[in-house]
């Protein structure tokens, strides 16, 4: 896969954050998920250029999910000191310290925006995907979410572990992902077209 997309995905995870309450981890990184896999389908292209392996709670954009857990165990360790007199910790050096926090809800934790999202980093079509995507599963729970995607071709033919290759987001069905597609496109790009690039 190539380079990561860091702005793209930086400034993705503003926008959500400040657009859907009580942003979950787990919702999160399936909303990357139908990012990317729709932005394949649609476009031959992915939007962070991540790179999804199969795992419990279904596809998990790793470098994603990496950087979010290390900015979520800061806060389990600012707990920490606050009970263990004595102990420090040093910030871990994460692309989204400045972007967003986790705040602590209900036994788990939310994602806070803490900046707006600089749409300058993403096209017209990548924000219109988020915003569809938005109106789509915002009031989906990540327990709906994570269900919805092991039903999917990507998740359910990839073995526990392993990648998901782009390629399956062939096998999609974009109009029940989202029924509400409300951009006016025509770029779609022939499954042979994607297999020869």
């Amino acid at each position: 896969m190539n380079n990561l997309e860091f702005e793209k995905i930086k400034n993705s995870v503003a926008y959500l954050s400040s657009k859907i309450p009580d942003l979950y981890l787990t919702k999160l990184l399936k909303i990357f998920y139908y990012l990317d896999f729709i932005s394949v389908l649609e476009t031959g292209r992915p939007v962070t250029n991540d790179t999804y392996y199969h795992l419990p709670y279904g596809p998990i954009p790793t470098f994603i999910k990496d950087q979010l857990t290390l900015l979520k165990d800061e806060v389990k360790k600012e707990e920490t000191e606050v009970l263990n007199d004595g102990v420090t910790y040093g910030q871990a050096v994460n692309i989204f310290n400045d972007i967003v926090e986790f705040e602590a809800k209900d036994g788990n934790f939310i994602l806070k925006n803490k900046k707006d999202a600089d749409k300058t980093s993403l096209s017209e079509y990548e924000l219109n995907l988020l915003d569809d995507i938005i109106l789509e599963f915002k009031d989906t729970t990540s327990s709906d979410l994570v269900s919805k995607t092991h039903n999917e071709v990507p998740y359910s033919h990839t073995s526990m572990l392993n990648v998901i290759d782009y390629k399956l987001a062939f096998h999609l069905n974009r109009n029940k992902i989202l029924p509400q597609r409300t951009y006016d496109f025509n770029i779609e790009v022939s499954q042979a077209e994607f297999f020869n690039s």
